[in-house]
């Protein structure tokens, strides 16, 4: 059965893979959430017996389709919740950042979906997806031309930067062009932006076209 505690296990988990490009321990994700390893043992073997993750030697876990997509969801929730109690509310980043731990767990999709919508359409004039869900990808994995919207940032270490820039959750951006080695150029709010593969690769997106 998940728990709150088991959403934070596989957002941390996800945030992890996502940043070093390997499966985490459970010493790191113990560390990341700062909670002693045998609770986080012991939530890891529920959540395997659920079938999001598998507990492989030397405690590594191996996050499931079901696990990744409900560890990218948890970060979603997270980063839609914390750009709004920050952008919109005008908390202070931290402080949103805090409550968007508490309130990640409960929201519902719908509201999550509805909030989301409401910060992307201020003024009602940008588009709205249609229709079931649109497979998500980095950003590279689009042509020059087209235009998306922001679904998560996986670069941890960057998405205040990225913030600042105006690349956020529920964002639309456009896809100006695609360089060599997959740095790519995308106008947001009126200005064009270069970003390195690195980071433009752990932008996942969803064409609106």
């Amino acid at each position: 059965m998940k728990t709150s505690a088991g959403e934070d296990l596989l957002e941390a988990a996800c945030l992890f893979l996502g940043k070093e490009k390997s499966m985490p321990t459970i010493r790191d994700i113990a560390g990341k959430l700062s909670r002693d390893q045998d609770r986080i043992r012991e939530e890891a073997l529920q959540l395997e017996n659920g079938g999001y993750l598998r507990l492989k030697d030397g405690d590594v876990i191996e996050l499931s389709e079901k696990g990744l997509e409900t560890g990218s969801r948890t970060i979603k929730k997270h980063r839609v919740l914390e750009c709004f109690l920050s952008e919109i509310l005008g908390m202070e980043r931290s402080a949103a950042s805090e409550e968007a731990c508490i309130l990640e767990h409960d929201i519902s999709d719908e509201t999550l979906d509805r909030l989301e919508g409401f910060m992307v359409l201020p003024n009602g004039h940008r588009k709205r997806l249609q229709g079931g869900h649109r497979k998500i990808q980095s950003l590279v994995d689009f042509p020059g031309g087209t235009e998306l919207k922001v679904v998560t940032i996986r670069y941890q270490d960057g998405c205040e930067r990225l913030s600042d820039l105006g690349i956020i959750p529920g964002e639309i951006i456009h896809l100006v062009n695609v360089l060599p080695q997959k740095a790519v150029v995308v106008k947001v709010k009126g200005c064009d932006i270069a970003l390195s593969p690195e980071i433009a690769s752990s932008i996942l997106v969803e064409s609106l076209q």
